[in-house]
């Protein structure tokens, strides 16, 4: 008979440290993370600031609506590349999301438009990392904290809609498919059937570059938001 397996009190804490720091993390606001971090010259504002390119600076770790604008997220969106620049054609995150627009049903387009919003602040992380306990617990909570600023800011519903997110890994899987040179299984997103998830399934991208991604963009965040009567 085999001796009983003897695990010590270390190894379980070292084999839940992920789940530990995750739930440590949930329960912290960020001034718990990060401290009294505060801009030279704005000491009423949580982290220093960043630049955008129409000339503004924004507090990603202290964001507020009225300091949330349509053509910085544009700027931005159409320069940064999906999958960190990974992929066989440039593909914009504008173009990304400008495609998830097109395959939700309409009342829900301009939350798909803009739910990677934050990206444009604050860069994509990969979800290899932003999966990971504690680094990609404390990206993703400046991220929602963005998000709901821009939510707010369009008048969206947030959280996303359930479309909007299966519309994203049905996105994902299409980029994967046709723009990702390892064919390696896509195992971090959703294996989606558009017709099941109620989405449009013809897709077909277009890999703008930039000026065009950041015009089309724009169109589309227009359009949609004539219809809902947003300024």
């Amino acid at each position: 008979m085999n001796a009983p397996v003897s695990i010590s009190a270390a190894q379980i804490r070292k084999a839940n440290m992920g789940a530990h720091l995750r739930a440590l993390i949930s329960e912290l606001t960020l001034a718990d993370l990060i401290g009294d971090v505060r801009s030279p010259g704005h000491p009423d504002r949580l982290g220093n600031y960043q630049y955008t390119h129409n000339g503004r600076i924004f507090f990603s770790c202290d964001p507020r609506p009225d300091e949330v604008h349509i053509d910085d997220i544009a700027k931005h969106l159409s320069r940064n590349c999906r999958f960190g620049g990974a992929t066989m054609s440039f593909m914009s995150v504008a173009e990304h999301c400008w495609h998830c627009s097109q395959v939700v049903p309409e009342h829900e387009a301009l939350e798909a438009l803009l739910h990677d919003a934050a990206e444009a602040y604050i860069g994509d992380m990969i979800r290899p990392l932003k999966t990971l306990p504690g680094l990609g617990d404390i990206y993703l909570k400046i991220e929602s904290g963005i998000e709901r600023a821009v939510a707010e800011r369009f008048k969206l519903v947030y959280p996303w809609p359930a479309s909007v997110k299966k519309a994203d890994e049905f996105v994902v899987g299409a980029e994967v498919a046709q723009n990702i040179r390892s064919k390696v299984t896509n195992h971090l997103s959703d294996d989606i059937d558009a017709r099941d998830a109620g989405l449009k399934s013809d897709l077909r991208f277009y890999y703008w570059g930039d000026e065009l991604a950041e015009v089309f963009f724009l169109q589309r965040f227009y359009e949609l938001a004539r219809k809902r009567e947003i300024a």
